[in-house]
């Protein structure tokens, strides 16, 4: 604080500091140190009385000299500095072009930060929105969904979330406009569109008088399905669509800018449960959406949710047990996935133009060696060390705007490159622009970094005494001693940390691709099918569509096999339900666990090739006489079969609640190995099978073909064969199995890619801030390197000297890097994947490939001291 006091008292006292400077500072510590030892307020309440009276005594004092600050002199400033920059257009082209490419990246970076987590959602009053979902009680994570049982329950005795929706996903095919397609939609108890609190921009949302049974069909849809249905046409409101085979009135358009939850929704309409399905409590599958009332706060509503959940546990303890609820904003909840991410790269490329401050900085000082006489003549003539100060960061914070206006172009460039390679279903990146916080942004880092690179070079300029500036040779004049040093070991150690970064990243997703999803993913064409409409209201109907479907498959050229299940591996965890076992039923009042399961088609295994373990395969007379059977991974054998608990082959379960069970009873005939179901980086593989004829209720299969040749190339064929069974069905998700997998790895590898760019370009300016460093150490020894080898010292001595020099620097450098890597490297612990933060391996590798690159860095200079030729350097003595 004395520093700064000091430093403050010679910048705006100049006249006044030349007499009483180190009087004033020696009396603020003395009543510093009075302060202190009175505790930490009354020393802040001294600083700012400190401060106050520094600033009106300023005032009152100004001079010519502290009128610097004027307008008037500060555009001088700028013009002196704008004529230095185009004076030396080598230097100021290198300075601009890294402050403009290290404020780009930050202005990219940001801008999706902005539009992503920052900016606010376009709702009604967003910030008194909230998600409640299922949380456990031991941590309140694995947050999961409600049961329509619960959310009523919870919507009739909450006071606090008013009013609040019900809402789940619903993929359903529009028919009778063309060719079918996939719509995707919301459906609600409640309306969730009330709780947004946003109006359409046409028509009606629906009400609780839609809800009802027997009430007609009614959907509001988005601005985007009126403008490719309708035109934008008015007459959209009372017309009907048909979907999944039912009618359906538009009554409202959203407005354009409505996109809850996401820009893929086309419609929201009411959920019409019936009494038994409004009463389940074992179904999960509602994610809670509510409004904080007026005077409501999101502590109260949690402590509010907590009573309600208290009493559900209570009434209903199997359905609850260890259940809470957890009431999240929704502003985080849509982007809690990537959240860290982005945040990890923001930092990233904070360091990167750290790093790039670090080498103007460097640069700085080496210009400042050729400006020595002009700053001690200008003090000579009377101009104080502030002025002189001054006048050097104007001219740095000239260079920094001037950088971050070229920022900003090359920041909008690498923005579009950034949207395109990122994943595609990051929430709201859309959004991402640049806006006026963006620009604001961008100036105050365009400030900070023309004062984070230009205040060393000032200071140190300023500070040397005018008579011993004029006597001193130019080359010499500036740059010697550590602080150069400091900033390359500076340098090092941030990139280190960023290559550390990168190394995990990269072994992480290095792991990833050599995880085996215990099936194989080679030539394997995958399409969705949902069977929907009144031909498929009976089983009958659904199971005779699939089987047909799988057969003609079979019977196209090149196909090696095809059959169907409920969902593809990889894509995703699909429905679960609770796993009991009859000889083993689960303790009253206790929760089973749930697991995922499959609806398939007999041949399902041998199509996708998913080994069997033990047992047998299910066929098609499984379930025709006596119990069904179904075949479990062995995940689910390991979990709830250990070594004491018997065998699973033979064992009877069933799935569900005993008041809703998927099945009555069926016998484990087969254990297979385990299936990655929700991505290679998911741990997820637990899984029962079970055939379409034990749980004929499911309408929506994922045909696989496994072919000889080109998966793509059967693409018009299946599609053909789907119409032919029945035109009214849209096909959805064509795509190859391996599609599946690099879409699984997609946030993955972009993370992966974009934090190793950003550490390649860090440890190239850490080798060039090394390189210049070295260089500008050789250039000023060179007299002395000179002498050395004309008295004897042989070159190799000469160049061991210049690197043992370098390396020095770069070692400490290095150490702290690692230090920093171990510490940072725990905020990416939910990007990594069997790699744990801090692995000593990774840390061993980044720190071995920057010494070899600080290495190669000190060894050119040091070889090009060694051809310094003796006798020109004693003929110059």
């Amino acid at each position: 604080m004395i520093r700064v006091y000091r430093l403050l008292v010679r910048l705006l006292l100049p006249g006044v500091a030349a007499r009483h400077a180190d009087d004033m500072a020696e009396t603020a510590a003395r009543l510093a140190a009075d302060a202190r030892a009175a505790g930490s307020v009354a020393l802040a309440r001294y600083w700012l009385s400190e401060w106050r009276a520094l600033a009106r005594l300023a005032w009152s004092e100004r001079s010519p000299r502290t009128a610097g600050f004027m307008p008037s002199h500060l555009a001088r400033d700028v013009r002196y500095s704008l004529r230095l920059l185009v004076r030396t257009p080598g230097v100021s082209g290198v300075a601009l072009l890294t402050i403009a490419l290290g404020i780009g990246a930050n202005t990219a970076i940001f801008s999706i930060i902005n539009g992503v987590l920052l900016r606010p959602l376009p709702l009604a009053d967003p910030d008194r929105l909230l998600v409640v979902q299922h949380a456990s009680m031991s941590d309140r994570t694995q947050l999961g969904s409600l049961s329509p049982g619960n959310f009523f329950d919870v919507q009739r005795a909450s006071r606090l979330l008013q009013p609040m929706a019900g809402c789940s996903g619903a993929t359903v095919t529009l028919t009778g406009r063309g060719d079918p397609e996939r719509l995707q939609g919301i459906v609600s108890s409640g309306s969730v569109l009330e709780v947004t609190g946003v109006q359409p921009a046409i028509g009606r949302i629906f009400t609780g008088a839609d809800q009802t049974a027997g009430s007609p069909r009614v959907a509001v849809i988005s601005h985007r399905l009126w403008q490719r249905l309708f035109a934008g046409s008015k007459d959209a409101l009372g017309q009907a669509l048909t979907l999944g085979g039912v009618p359906v009135t538009v009554i409202g358009v959203m407005p354009a800018a409505f996109a809850f939850p996401d820009p893929t929704v086309d419609f929201w309409a009411p959920e019409l449960l019936t009494p038994p399905q409004r009463a389940s409590r074992t179904e999960y599958y509602l994610t809670i959406l509510g409004r904080l009332a007026p005077g409501a706060t999101a502590g109260a509503a949690r402590a509010e949710l907590d009573t309600i959940m208290a009493g559900l546990r209570s009434a209903f303890p199997q359905a609850n047990g260890g259940v809470v609820l957890e009431a999240t904003p929704l502003s985080e909840a849509l982007v809690s996935d990537v959240t860290q991410l982005l945040w990890v790269l923001m930092a990233s490329v904070g360091c990167v133009l750290l790093i790039a401050c670090a080498n103007l900085a460097n640069l700085l000082l080496a210009k400042a060696a050729g400006r020595g006489r002009e700053i001690a003549i200008r003090q000579a003539i009377g101009a104080d060390r502030g002025r002189v100060i001054r006048q050097l960061l104007v001219e740095s914070l000239v260079l920094g705007l001037a950088g971050g206006a070229a920022g900003i172009a090359i920041g909008s460039v690498f923005l579009d490159a950034l949207v395109a390679w990122l994943p595609a279903g990051i929430p709201r990146i859309a959004e991402a622009s640049i806006d006026l916080r963006v620009l604001l942004f961008t100036v105050v880092v365009s400030v900070a970094t023309g004062l984070v690179f230009g205040i060393t070079p000032a200071v140190q300029l300023a500070r040397k005494a005018p008579a011993s500036a004029l006597r001193e040779d130019p080359r010499t004049a500036t740059g010697r001693g550590p602080l150069r040093a400091v900033l390359v070991a500076a340098e090092l150690a941030l990139a280190l940390v960023l290559l550390a970064g990168a190394g995990l990243l990269i072994r992480s997703f290095a792991l990833m691709q050599r995880v085996d999803p215990g099936f194989s993913t080679d030539r394997l064409l995958t399409f969705q099918v949902r069977m929907e409409g009144p031909s498929y209201a009976q089983a009958p109907a659904r199971i005779a569509f699939v089987n047909a479907v799988v057969e003609r498959l079979k019977t196209l050229p090149g196909v090696i096999d095809a059959a169907a299940g409920s969902n593809a591996p990889i894509a995703g965890r699909g429905t679960g339900a609770w796993l009991n076992i009859l000889a083993r039923p689960w303790p009253a009042g206790t929760t089973p666990p749930g697991v995922p399961y499959r609806v398939i088609t007999p041949g399902y295994f041998k199509a996708m090739q998913i080994p069997l373990l033990r047992g047998r395969l299910l066929t098609e007379s499984d379930g025709l006489t006596g119990t069904p059977s179904v075949v479990i991974s062995e995940s689910v054998a390991r979990r709830f079969w250990g070594p004491d608990a018997g065998d699973p082959i033979g064992a009877e379960i069933y799935m569900g609640a005993p008041d809703n069970k998927l099945f009555e009873r069926a016998t484990i005939v087969g254990i297979v190995k385990d299936v990655k179901l929700a991505g290679l980086g998911s741990p997820l593989t637990d899984a029962v099978y079970g055939l379409n004829t034990l749980m004929p209720w499911w309408r929506s299969f994922t045909f696989a073909v496994r072919t000889s040749g080109d998966p793509a190339a059967l693409a018009p064929a299946a599609r053909q064969i789907v119409r032919t069974a029945d035109p009214r069905l849209a096909i959805t998700a064509l795509q190859a199995m391996t599609d599946i997998v690099n879409t699984s790895l997609a946030p993955a590898r972009a993370s992966m890619r974009l934090l190793t760019l950003f550490a390649a370009v860090a440890v190239l300016m850490a080798a060039v801030g090394v390189f210049g460093v070295m260089s500008y150490t050789v250039n000023l020894r060179a007299r002395e390197m000179g002498i050395r080898m004309a008295l004897g010292a042989r070159p190799s001595e000469v160049r061991r000297m210049v690197v043992v020099d370098g390396m020095r620097h770069a070692l400490i450098g290095v150490a702290l890097g690692v230090g920093g890597a171990v510490w940072v490297t725990r905020a990416m612990a939910s990007l990594l994947y069997e790699v744990k933060p801090g692995d000593p391996a990774t840390l061993a590798a980044a720190a071995g490939l920057l010494i070899v690159t600080a290495a190669i860095a000190c060894y050119l200079p040091a070889r090009r001291a060694t051809r310094v030729d003796p006798l020109i350097v004693l003929r110059t003595e």
